[in-house]
């Protein structure tokens, strides 16, 4: 939600770095649609078409070796996690490597690299997904998916990209177009004014 990125993206850099790791695989799920598209083709396979060898699932497994079988197909040893010095072989046509993913490198920033900020691995933005540097203030390099460590896990899924835009858009108008219905979700405390914790996390100081 566009309330949890803004919550996020103030918070402190380490608890934001725990949060992330805390929570890494909701952020990489898979819809209850392709789950049972994938369980009826599977039914098919299995009891309509009697295929039951097509396919099948190896959970809790680590390959080993890849080699060819000379037919133009894989032969992968696999190992089990939890039976040590079990070696299984399976045949296969073709491998697909799921191993994740990682932001891309942005080498054609290289020029201007000295000058703009670094959050870690990422270059720091601010509420605008502007990158922030020592240029121009009018002169700006807006980030997309690329500030999950600043933006949360959400920033790189497809349902924030109005909501980001529309933030760009504000910014290169000069204006505030900032009319969304607040969150039914309180995502950080609610602190009375005055109150010293209050002061501490909106970065007052009291004298």
């Amino acid at each position: 939600m566009p309330s949890f990125s803004d919550y996020f993206f103030r918070l402190d850099r380490p608890v934001r770095e725990a949060f992330n790791q805390r929570h890494i695989l909701t952020s990489d799920g898979v819809s209850e649609s392709t789950l049972r598209e994938i369980y009826q083709r599977a039914y098919v396979h299995r009891f309509v078409n009697g295929a039951v060898d097509l396919f099948a699932l190896y959970p809790n497994r680590e390959v080993l070796h890849v080699t060819g079988d000379g037919s133009g197909g894989w032969d992968l040893a696999i190992g089990h996690n939890d039976l040590h010095g079990v070696t299984e072989h399976i045949e296969v046509d073709v491998i697909v490597w799921a191993t994740g993913f990682r932001p891309a490198r942005m080498d054609f920033l290289a020029p201007l690299s000295h000058r703009l900020e670094r959050e870690g691995d990422e270059y720091r933005i601010d509420e605008s997904f502007a990158a922030v540097w020592d240029g121009p203030p009018d002169r700006n390099i807006f980030v997309q998916n690329g500030a999950r460590q600043q933006r949360g896990l959400a920033d790189p899924n497809l349902s924030l990209v109005a909501w980001r835009a529309q933030r760009i858009l504000d910014r290169l108008r000069g204006v505030n177009t900032e009319n969304q219905t607040g969150s039914f979700i309180e995502w950080s405390a609610k602190l009375t004014a005055g109150d010293p914790d209050a002061d501490a996390a909106t970065g007052r100081v009291a004298r």
